[in-house]
């Protein structure tokens, strides 16, 4: 079962449309296509198949189907509010990078979907990994491509006018 938040079901519902919507024009440039395959008589003739806009049927039909599945099983979370870090916790870090810090706001879901904001990060990740469970003012590091990365939690928002992206 998917967990999402509510701004993530709205960007699936959204996609849905979309995807119907593109899919109604491929059927309709398909069904054209094979009114022209037809000569007058109503016998088929040569009429060469378009393979691209096949596989574009077929490739818009399984995202389709994806994101209906991923809204018919999921469980819909709301901003998590606790003093830890966890699915649907919106926070405020410091990253150090070498001789640099860099304040960044995150919010960590479960999974990490292709229309999210960039402040979206998966619990999966290395360091959605790294932060899950801390508290304010605890420290923490990642690795990603064999760098380690540090940090430390600023502060976990409790409402959304506390995030004020510096």
């Amino acid at each position: 079962m998917y967990k999402f938040l509510p701004e993530q079901i709205e960007n699936l519902k959204e996609q849905l449309q979309a995807k119907t919507l593109k899919l109604e024009g491929i059927n309709n440039i398909r069904k054209q296509n094979y009114s022209e395959m037809k000569t007058g008589n109503g016998q088929e003739t040569s009429f060469p198949v378009d393979n691209s806009l096949l596989g574009n049927f077929v490739v818009n039909t399984n995202a389709l189907n994806d994101i209906k599945n991923k809204l018919l099983n999921c469980e819909v979370i709301e901003p998590n509010n606790s003093d830890e870090i966890g699915i649907g916790s919106t926070f405020k870090i410091s990253l150090f990078f070498d001789e640099d810090e860099e304040r960044e706001t995150f919010t960590l879901v479960e999974t990490r979907l292709s229309k999210d904001p960039a402040n979206f990060i998966s619990i999966n990740s290395p360091l959605g990994k790294a932060i899950v469970a801390k508290k304010q003012g605890d420290s923490f590091k990642y690795v990603v491509e064999n760098r380690i990365f540090s940090g430390r939690i600023d502060e976990i928002v409790k409402t959304k006018e506390d995030i004020n992206i510096k």
